[in-house]
């Protein structure tokens, strides 16, 4: 409390120096007079109401501390009995592998099975058929940016239209040869009579239409050669080009395909083409045909197995991890109630201990505010003033202010027990989370 700020401050909201002024020009108050002027009854009256607002906020203090310990008291129930309401419950049941377990042991087993089988001693190779399949159609672009250069004169399009010729031509070849080697140089091999036998058809197959197409190709630009120095337009030399390669291949004429460099140089690079699709396409898989397969099936059952592993541990750790962010909300929450309550409690504690002497307190503003009035009348009035006006109101005129404070100061003591013991058992029921949480862990 800050007697001498209150008191300027009510002295200037009651406007006790006009008022003092206004009453000495009029004479008031009498020299005999025995009662006070109303502006010094309304001043007496302003601090009782200034004592009685003090002790008040006193008794608000200790109702807020005491809904804060209720309140604190309250939800360290309800926070016991959602920590055990968490700690019993059960977990989710755990997912049955059994199926793919069964399946992974299967295909473990169908692995080595084929291995023995066929005889294997090494291990499968790893899974290379998208490299493989982007290597050959690498090899087909090569190829045909080459030699759309040979096909040049053959198009009125010029490069471009040499350039669509000889893709046509590289993707049959490269296509081929890639066949050949996935369905036919792998099952040279095999174990199976049946199985070599289809894979020695099927090389000998590609081999043949890879040569075709290679003889025809390089035949074909051969007989350009010859003919374009006649002169022929681009339609009538196409058309009697491949007319002369047909037949010099009937004839197996093996001489015509040197017939010119660029028929020889178109020769060479179809067939080192076709010698890489076939190795890209022997090289497609496994060496060993159905090896690959049976590796990767191994592999995939192995795959799910442990994915579904990895995510019934995921839904468990889910499951932990919901029931360890409910028990902190509640620790949190537990917290929050008990810092309140210390506040509230602190509160009220400074309340109490300002409010200290608040009837000495309240004599004291009397004084003041009614010497601002009689001091200013003093100066102005005319005859003597009362002999009351020496006179004031001691601290006992204020017992009944000090008689309230202390039946709210009384509370005082037990109050601060009572938080003392509730402070405990907040921290005991923390204790108990953290435990809780440690289990859920552990």
């Amino acid at each position: 409390m800050n007697v001498p700020s209150s008191a300027k401050a009510l002295a200037v909201e009651l406007a006790l120096a006009d008022q003092a002024q206004a009453d000495a020009v009029a004479g008031l108050p009498n020299k005999d007079a025995q009662a006070m002027t109303a502006a010094e009854t309304k001043a007496i009256d302003a601090a009782w109401h200034w004592a009685t607002k003090e002790v008040q906020k006193v008794n608000e203090g200790r109702l807020a501390a005491d809904s804060a310990l209720d309140e604190c008291r309250s939800t360290l129930h309800q926070v016991v009995e959602a920590r055990r309401g968490i700690e019993n419950e059960t977990p989710p049941r755990p997912r049955n592998f059994g199926g793919l377990e069964r399946e992974r042991d299967e295909a473990s087993a169908a692995y080595r099975a084929f291995k023995s089988t066929h005889k294997l001693t090494r291990d499968a190779a790893r899974d290379d058929r998208i490299t493989q399949l982007t290597w050959a159609a690498v090899v087909i672009v090569i190829e045909s940016m080459v030699n759309s250069y040979f096909y040049m004169p053959i198009s009125d399009l010029g490069l471009l239209g040499g350039f669509f010729t000889a893709l046509f031509v590289s993707v049959v070849n490269v296509a081929f040869a890639f066949v050949g080697g996935a369905l036919g140089l792998r099952f040279v091999g095999h174990i199976e009579p049946s199985k070599k036998l289809g894979g020695v058809t099927a090389l000998l197959i590609c081999l043949l239409i890879c040569a075709l197409v290679v003889a025809l190709s390089a035949l074909f630009r051969g007989h350009v050669d010859d003919l374009n120095a006649r002169g022929l337009d681009t339609t009538t030399l196409m058309e009697s080009a491949w007319k002369a390669a047909v037949e010099s291949l009937a004839a197996l004429d093996v001489w015509a395909l040197f017939g010119s460099l660029n028929s020889f140089l178109l020769m060479f690079v179809g067939t080192l083409c076709a010698v890489v699709g076939f190795w890209k396409g022997w090289a497609y898989d496994d060496p060993y045909p159905g090896f690959g397969a049976a590796h990767r099936h191994k592999e995939q059952t192995q795959h799910d197995y442990d994915d579904a592993l990895e995510e019934e541990d995921q839904r468990q750790n889910r499951w932990r991890n919901e029931r360890k962010g409910r028990l902190r909300s509640q620790a949190e929450r537990l917290g929050d109630a008990a810092n309140a309550m210390h506040a509230a409690r602190t509160a009220f504690d400074k309340l109490v201990a300002e409010a200290q002497g608040i009837g000495e307190a309240t004599a004291l503003l009397v004084k003041e505010l009614l010497s601002v009035y009689r001091d200013g009348n003093r100066r102005v009035r005319a005859t003597a003033p009362p002999s009351y006006f020496d006179e004031y109101q001691g601290p006992s005129d204020f017992a009944s202010l000090d008689a309230d404070l202390q039946n709210a100061a009384d509370a005082l003591p037990n109050a601060q027990a009572d938080a003392r013991r509730l402070t405990e058992e907040c921290d005991n029921e923390k204790k108990a989370i953290q435990r809780a949480i440690g289990a859920i862990d552990g």
